[in-house]
């Protein structure tokens, strides 16, 4: 395996932990050898990086909102240009 490709899959690994360990509130997730090892006893969040995990969730519960929020635009205009144009050809009596 490559330096980069290692790389590549440490970075991946390290992120699912980091994930892991957010939704978890508490370090219970590490990386050994480019695998999630589980800890016996884990370990609380340090208090500077219990913000980080605050504005991660935030963050990642934002993408989601607005992933929503994009789709239903799109939905809503294709919607407006469909009545748009079945009204242009409805006859009004």
């Amino acid at each position: 395996m490559q330096l980069r490709e290692e790389l590549a899959v440490l970075y991946k690994v390290r992120k699912e932990a980091f994930i892991a360990n957010a939704n978890q509130g508490c370090i219970k997730y590490v990386v050994n050898d480019l695998q999630i090892v589980e800890l016996k006893t884990p370990r609380p969040l340090p208090n500077n990086k219990s913000s980080y995990h605050h504005r991660f969730l935030i963050l990642s519960a934002l993408r989601v909102i607005y992933a929503v929020l994009a789709q239903t635009v799109s939905l809503l205009t294709l919607n407006a240009e469909v009545a748009e144009s079945q009204s242009s050809t409805d006859i009004i009596i």
